[in-house]
C-alpha cells in the first residue's frame, strides 16, 4: 500500500493558524487534513481548508479506494452555507482542475505563486472538490486491477459513498443545503449520482438523511448523437467550415436519431472534413486565442487536445478511428504533445512540499485527465434524458440548473437546447435574456416545469469559470439562491415582448405552445438500436 506522509497539527496550529476566528468546531479526524501553510500562498486567506483522502470500499474484499478530496469553506457563513461537491469531467479529468483553474479560491502562476481569484465560488459556499474516479489525479486503489476499470454506474455508487463518509468526517455540515455540480462528462456524472442519492436516501432507515437540494452542470455530454449533431451546427453557426461539406453533412446527418445509424453512414467522415477545414481553431472555446503546438500548422489546447485524444479513442469504434485518421483528423497520442505554455498547475501540484502540505501520496505523479483509469466506452452511448425524466417526475423538488458556454462546440448549445426541450415539460418562461451586474445581456434563459432551467453564458467556452468568472460566479449565486427557478425573476413587460415576437402571445398563441410541446416531446433516441449496438461492440 502506498504511503504518504500527513502533515501533523499542533494545538498552537489549531489556535493561531489561519483565519483561527470561525466559529466551526471540527473532528480531529479533519484536523488532520487541515492545511495550514500550503506553498505560494502568501496572503491570509478567509477561510480554512482541508486536503486528504476519504477511504471507500474496493471492488474486491478487503481491498480500498482512496479518494482525494479537497475542502474549503465559506468565506460568508460556512457554519450554514451549502456545501457543493463538485468534480471535472473527461471522464477521468480531476477535479482539481476546478480548484485550480475555474472557481477556487486562488490560481497558480508562472513562478508557482497562488494569486488569489476575485470570483471565487467560496464567497458564498462551503466547497469540496473532488477528484474521481479512484486512479484520478491524487486518488488511488489498493486494487487497480480492478478498481480501475468502471462505468457511470459504479462511479454513482462511489460516489455516493464517499458522500455519506465525508460527512462523518465532517458531520456539522450534514444539515445544510448539498448541491452537486460538475461539467462536461458531469452530464453522465451528475445525473446518474442524482438517482442515486435520492433512490438510496429514499430507502427506509437511510442514514444519513442528506439535505440534497439540486444540482448545476455545465456543458453537459448527455447524448452521443445530439452531442454530434450540435458540434456541427456550431461550427457551422461561427462560419468555420464550407459550405460544401456543411451542406452535405445537413443532408445526410441532421436527420439521424441513432447512433448506428450515424456511424454507418459518411457523418463521421464529414466531421472528419469539418475539423481539417478549421484548422487550428480550439474547438472548447471557438472564439478564443490558442498557443502554437510543436506540431507544424496545429493549434490547440492542451486540455482540449487530451480531452479530444480521449474521445476519439475510446467513445468511437476502431472503423471509426481509422476513418477520422485517414482523413487527417489532426489528433495525435497525448504523449507525442508538448504544449507552447508551461503548465503551471501540473509543475505546482508535482512539488514535493505541495503534496506533504495537502497529505496526499507524494509517489503520485498528478496528471490533469488519467491514463491508467479504464472507463466503460459503451457508457458514451448511453442517452441521460430517462433519468432527466425520472428526476422530473420522482417529485423530489430538486433544483435543476444546466448552463451552457456558448462559444463552445465539443458540448454545444444548440444540442443542450434539444435534448432540454425534448423531456416534455411544459415551457413556464421562454428565450429571454438574463443581464449581468452592468445590465448588459450575461445569455439567455429558459425555464421548464419541475424546477429546470436552461441558462446560457454569453461568450463562455467549455469551462465556463475560465472564460467568462464573473459572469460564472453570477450564475451560481443565482442559483443557490433560488433566482433560477423564480417564475417572476425576470420582468413581465421582457417576456411579454419575446413571446410577442415569437408569436406565443395573442390569437393562436396557445395553439402554437401546444405544437411546439408536442414536437419538443419526439422521442430523440431509439433505446433498442442503442443496445444493438452495445451488444456488438
Amino acid at each position: 500500500m502506498p504511503t504518504f506522509l500527513p502533515q501533523l497539527l499542533t494545538v498552537f496550529a489549531l489556535t493561531s493558524g489561519v483565519n483561527a476566528g470561525r466559529n466551526v468546531n471540527y473532528l480531529q479526524a479533519a484536523l488532520d487534513d487541515e492545511i495550514t501553510d500550503l506553498p505560494g500562498l502568501e496572503y491570509m486567506p478567509a477561510f480554512r481548508h482541508f486536503s486528504g483522502y476519504i477511504d471507500i470500499p474496493g471492488i474486491a474484499p478487503n481491498a480500498t479506494k482512496h479518494v482525494h478530496y479537497h475542502f474549503i469553506e465559506s468565506e460568508s457563513a460556512p457554519e450554514k452555507d451549502p456545501v457543493v461537491w463538485w468534480t471535472n469531467g473527461g471522464p477521468g479529468c480531476s477535479g482539481l482542475l476546478g480548484l485550480f483553474t475555474e472557481q477556487g479560491p486562488f490560481k497558480p502562476n508562472a513562478e508557482g505563486i497562488l494569486e488569489q481569484n476575485a470570483y471565487r465560488w467560496n464567497k458564498v459556499a462551503n466547497m469540496l472538490f473532488v477528484e474521481q474516479p479512484v486512479g484520478v489525479g491524487f486518488s488511488f486503489s489498493d486494487d487497480p486491477m480492478h478498481d480501475y476499470e468502471l462505468g457511470d454506474r459504479q462511479a454513482a455508487k462511489d460516489n455516493y459513498e464517499f458522500i455519506l463518509r465525508f460527512f462523518q468526517k465532517f458531520p456539522q455540515y450534514l444539515s445544510n443545503e448539498f448541491v452537486i455540480s460538475s461539467e462536461s462528462w458531469g452530464g453522465h456524472y451528475i445525473p446518474t449520482l442524482s438517482v442515486e442519492i435520492v433512490r438510496q436516501q429514499g430507502r427506509p432507515g437511510a442514514s444519513p438523511k442528506l439535505n440534497f437540494v439540486g444540482f448545476l452542470v455545465g456543458n453537459p455530454y448527455t447524448s452521443w448523437v445530439n452531442n454530434h449533431q450540435a458540434t456541427v451546427k456550431a461550427l457551422v453557426g461561427h462560419s468555420l467550415v464550407s459550405y460544401p461539406t456543411a451542406a452535405a453533412w445537413e443532408r445526410q446527418c441532421a436527420h439521424i436519431r441513432v447512433a448506428p445509424e450515424y456511424l454507418l453512414t459518411d457523418c463521421i467522415e464529414l466531421e472528419a472534413r469539418m475539423n481539417v477545414e478549421m484548422a487550428e481553431i480550439n474547438p472548447y472555446a471557438l472564439s478564443y486565442p490558442v498557443c502554437l503546438d510543436t506540431v507544424p500548422n496545429v493549434r490547440l489546447s492542451k486540455r482540449g487536445r487530451a480531452q479530444r485524444t480521449w474521445l476519439l479513442h475510446h467513445a468511437s469504434p476502431p472503423e471509426v478511428r481509422e476513418r477520422m485518421a485517414q482523413v487527417g483528423v489532426g489528433i495525435i497520442d497525448i504523449a507525442d504533445y508538448e504544449p507552447c505554455e508551461d503548465n503551471y498547475l501540473v509543475k505546482y501540484l508535482n512539488q514535493e512540499a505541495v503534496k506533504v502540505a495537502m497529505h496526499v501520496d507524494p509517489g503520485i505523479e498528478w496528471k490533469e485527465c488519467s491514463s491508467v483509469l479504464n472507463y466503460d466506452l459503451r457508457d458514451f452511448f448511453v442517452p441521460m434524458e430517462p433519468l432527466y425524466k425520472l428526476l422530473l417526475g420522482g417529485k423530489y423538488g430538486l433544483k435543476m440548473l444546466v448552463y451552457s458556454g456558448d462559444d463552445d462546440s465539443v458540448c454545444g448549445t444548440w444540442g443542450t437546447q434539444k435534448w432540454m426541450h425534448g423531456l416534455g415539460q411544459r415551457v413556464l418562461r421562454p428565450w429571454v435574456p438574463w443581464r449581468d451586474d452592468e445590465g448588459q445581456v450575461a445569455g439567455f434563459v429558459t425555464q421548464f416545469g419541475g424546477n429546470l432551467t436552461l441558462a446560457t453564458v454569453a461568450g463562455a467556452g467549455h469551462e465556463v469559470p475560465t472564460y467568462t468568472p464573473d459572469t460564472a460566479l453570477k450564475l451560481f449565486m443565482l442559483f443557490l439562491d433560488g433566482t433560477w427557478f423564480d417564475p417572476n425573476a425576470f420582468s413581465p413587460s421582457e417576456q411579454g415582448e419575446e413571446e410577442k415576437r415569437m408569436g406565443l402571445k395573442g390569437a393562436g398563441g396557445k395553439e402554437k405552445k401546444e405544437e411546439m410541446a408536442a414536437k419538443g416531446n419526439e422521442r430523440e433516441v431509439s433505446q433498442v438500436a442503442v443496445k444493438n449496438l452495445l451488444r456488438v461492440m
